[in-house]
């Protein structure tokens, strides 16, 4: 799985099982154990998601053909009364495979009147195998600036409101509200790169149009257990226990970060 959350917020995060972390106001959604951590997909035919766990750490969604709306229902320890005023930046990161999907939409509930409203709408890409993509915004919708929210969702779906019927998968890797830009802008991957195989018995290929300056690879505590700056395009990682690590790859550009299983 790929991430690119403040390495603090990352190191909190595991070391409580992959749960939600609260840091000051920050809320942080890794999806790295065997939970979904709160979130509810939808059952009916046009507000419809499925959720599994995919081994490389991300959540999995799956929808019907008829499905307008790949909905995913916020965590209930998050509502009633959620406070916009205090998560209006927003990151995710996610790899969209569908050809179809091309928008990201974020709805909130006003307690007063109940009515739901559409929040912001962000146009996405769809991602090769491996790839995600990092998206990074403010929400200054005023109904959602308000600090007596009853429930809030997010929404993959069709800009023209037609049905998804390609049938692929879209996996969200991280989901990040924060009350401050710099949690949600200053941090994200200086670069994109992929790797495979994943999960990985031996070496671990990185593909980046970047030139590699040096590659880390840390265990779940953040200790470094491999530290190399003769990289060749990949890490032999054939030593490591098995489990779930972090590279983070160092280019002229900055830092970037994925995670990987090895075997």
């Amino acid at each position: 799985m790929k991430t690119n959350l403040l390495f603090n917020s990352i190191i909190f995060t595991l070391s409580v099982f992959f749960s939600t972390s609260v840091f000051s106001q920050n809320i942080e959604y890794s999806f790295d154990g065997n939970s979904w951590e709160g979130w509810l997909g939808g059952t009916s035919a046009t507000w419809n998601s499925t959720f599994a766990n995919n081994p490389n750490g991300a959540l999995d969604i799956t929808y019907a053909a008829t499905a307008k709306n790949i909905v995913m229902y916020s965590p209930s320890d998050t509502r009633p009364d959620f406070d916009g005023t205090k998560y209006k930046f927003f990151q995710i990161k996610i790899s969209n495979r569908s050809s179809q999907v091309n928008q990201f939409r974020v709805r909130g509930r006003l307690v007063n009147d109940g009515a739901w409203f559409n929040a912001i709408d962000v146009a996405i890409t769809t991602d090769g195998d491996g790839e995600f993509t990092t998206y990074d915004f403010e929400i200054d919708a005023a109904n959602w600036l308000n600090t007596d929210l009853s429930n809030w969702q997010v929404i993959f779906r069709k800009s023209d409101n037609s049905e998804v019927t390609d049938g692929e998968h879209i996996y969200v890797d991280n989901i990040l509200l924060s009350d401050s830009s710099t949690a949600s802008v200053n941090n994200i991957d200086a670069f994109d790169f992929g790797i495979y195989p994943n999960p990985v018995n031996d070496e671990l290929t990185i593909s980046t149009e970047e030139t590699i300056e040096s590659v880390q690879v840390l265990d779940l505590v953040g200790k470094t257990v491999i530290s190399s700056s003769a990289v060749n395009g990949s890490v032999n990682v054939s030593g490591l226990k098995s489990g779930i690590y972090v590279v983070k790859v160092n280019a002229s550009k900055g830092s970037a970060t994925s995670k990987f299983v090895k075997k």
